[in-house]
């Protein structure tokens, strides 16, 4: 078999060298992540470990901070570069595999052939770290394989540990090393080693802050993470799983990695049988625990592991390849693939017109608003007496707020479902800035309430709003300020003297005989509601202007239902405020 040369794959290392030049750029100039800014906020009371978390991802924010400064760029800085540690790591292992040097290379390159992967070192989050450690006790494993060294055994165990720190779901990539250890000849002899189990006591230690914080606080966090974010039965949707998987590490990255695994599965060397079987144990826990797990947050990103730690055998596997002309068109899609996805990204974050930036449909939800919501405080912050009391409706808005206004520690969160459903209620709680808190603030003195209303679903809205006078006391709205059909909608108030005056909350929807809906106002000062349409020619139509709802101290809706002419394809339905302003309150598309 010809030897592969090193240069066909010159022009793939160039690609993703620029590749890794536009995440640094984008690191600079995309906002803090929903998650991402709260692990910050949580960096700035630290701790061993959280109500969601172990502490290492906020401590690792807090010295990328200390050393590089406040900024986007700065709090994501020692992410960025244990990113760029992952590639290192898996030229590492491919080298440990026996792969000559120019061919190693195809390993690291194999890091940015996943679309979704290319996330690692962009954001300050602690995926970043768990990739960093799962791959580092692969290598690891492999070296104590090979010397049985007290020395690489140590490290594996300080590797095992560290893991454990960061983040709860790599008791599953620990648990993913069981079939090689009960399977493998080379593995049935580690658990007669000492140095082995030295090793797992070393890795134990990384538990020691998980427990203690769930010892000193009744078990809240296994609770949350074992039980109420999993429903624990089957459920169809959850077999998304499988397209999901297939969509966002790209068809051309998986035919790739069937490839691998092909080649691999043939192979007698222990090693190649320790990486194999714990990248594919590990991704089938997550392919069969899908239709019975948490749907409600972001999981496709859990199976990254199994993915960059097939990618380190690329070298190897395509040294055995007679044809590796589909390889590399495989690996130049999955590339294409990995820019288009960063190029999204871009578009919203690098625009120079930051107002289009704000209104890009290219950017995720927990991206945007952040900015704009802070300026709308320190618009309205002149026109407040001193010692006001800023509170946020949720805590992804607060720990937003306490980014991008410098204020990590005066900042109050009402009790939003959203605390709960991700794990942070019992935090805020901690802390003393949770619904409780504001409440005796808002008894004190005066508050601003800063409500993110696009963060609560639709028929849970009008609830919510209800409770914030009860929350904080009599309240007068300053600004209701909404982008892109409520993709994200904004709303300030403020303590007043007497009433309630919420903001104009609504919905519009297309059914069978036209278009129905309700609004509602409660002393918003709210002048009437225009109905409006886009038809296929993207014109707009005044479709019917609706008169005030009646005020009402309870939640009492004005229904409405109005026929539909035949090409309206998208309707709103805004708020016009006496105060000045038009805000959408809902839209629908057909």
């Amino acid at each position: 078999m010809k030897t592969p040369t090193f240069r066909p794959l010159l022009p793939l290392i160039v690609a993703a060298l620029a590749l890794l030049a536009g995440k640094w750029a984008l690191a600079a100039h995309l906002s803090l992540f929903g998650d991402e800014a709260f692990y910050w906020w949580e960096s700035r009371h630290l701790a061993w470990a959280y109500s969601d978390l172990p502490g290492l991802t906020q401590w690792m924010i807090a010295l990328s901070e200390a050393l590089f400064g406040g900024s986007y760029a700065g709090v994501r800085a020692l992410g960025a570069l244990a990113g760029m540690l992952i590639p290192l790591l898996m030229w590492a292992i491919a080298r440990a595999l026996d792969a000559p040097r120019g061919v190693a290379i195809l390993a690291p390159i194999g890091f940015f052939l996943l679309p979704l992967g290319n996330g690692l070192g962009l954001l300050a989050l602690p995926d970043t770290w768990l990739n960093l450690w799962a791959l580092a006790c692969a290598w690891l494993a492999l070296r104590a394989l090979s010397s049985n060294k007290w020395t690489d055994f140590g490290a594996l165990g300080l590797a095992l540990a560290a893991g454990l720190a960061t983040h709860p779901r790599f008791v599953v990539w620990i648990a993913a090393m069981l079939p090689f250890l009960l399977l493998s000849p080379l593995g049935r002899a580690w658990w007669g080693n000492p140095r082995f189990w030295f090793a797992a006591l070393l890795g134990l230690l990384g538990l020691w802050p998980t427990l203690w914080f769930n010892f000193a606080h009744a078990y809240e966090n296994l609770q949350f993470q074992l039980l109420d974010r999993h429903p624990w039965r089957f459920a169809l949707d959850g077999l998304k799983f499988y397209p999901e998987q297939l969509f966002f590490t790209f068809p051309s990255t998986v035919a790739l990695l069937l490839g691998i695994v092909y080649t691999a599965r043939k192979q007698k060397d222990p090693r190649w049988q320790l990486l194999l079987s714990l990248a594919l144990s590990h991704w089938l826990f997550y392919a069969l625990l899908a239709p019975f797990a948490d749907r409600e947050r972001l999981t496709v990103h859990w199976t990254l592991p199994s993915y960059l730690l097939l990618l380190c055998l690329l070298p190897c596997a395509y040294m055995q390849w007679q044809r590796r002309t589909p390889a590399l068109i495989a690996c130049w899609a999955s590339l294409v693939a990995s820019f288009a996805l960063l190029a999204v990204l871009g578009m919203g974050a690098l625009g120079r017109d930051q107002a289009n930036a704000f209104n890009s449909k290219w950017l995720p939800e927990n991206f945007i608003g952040w900015r704009e919501a802070a300026a709308l405080q320190r618009m309205v912050e002149p026109n407040l007496a001193p010692g006001t009391t800023i509170v946020a409706d949720n805590f992804m808005l607060a720990a937003q707020l306490a980014f991008e206004l410098k204020r990590p520690h005066d900042i109050y969160v009402l009790d939003h479902d959203l605390n709960a459903k991700h794990g942070r209620a019992l935090q805020l709680r901690i802390w003393n800035r949770d619904g409780r808190a504001a409440a005796a603030r808002a008894r004190r003195g005066t508050v601003v309430l800063i409500a993110e209303l696009s963060a609560s679903k639709r028929d849970a809205l009008p609830a919510w709003i209800s409770r914030f006078c009860p929350a904080l006391g009599p309240l007068d709205l300053v600004v209701d300020f909404s982008l892109v059909a409520e993709r994200k909608r904004l709303a300030v108030l403020r303590s007043g003297t007497h009433g309630c005056a919420l903001p104009a909350i609504g919905y519009v929807g297309f059914s069978a005989n036209g278009l129905k809906g309700w609004h509602w106002r409660n002393g918003a000062h709210v002048t009437g509601f225009e109905l409006r349409g886009r038809n296929a020619e993207e014109q707009e139509v005044l479709l019917q202007r609706l008169p005030p709802a009646q005020t009402s101290d309870a939640f009492v809706p004005a229904p409405f239902s109005i026929p539909l002419p035949a090409d309206i394809r998208e309707v709103e339905l805004s708020a016009r405020y006496a105060q000045g302003g038009v805000v959408v309150i809902a839209a629908d598309r057909r």
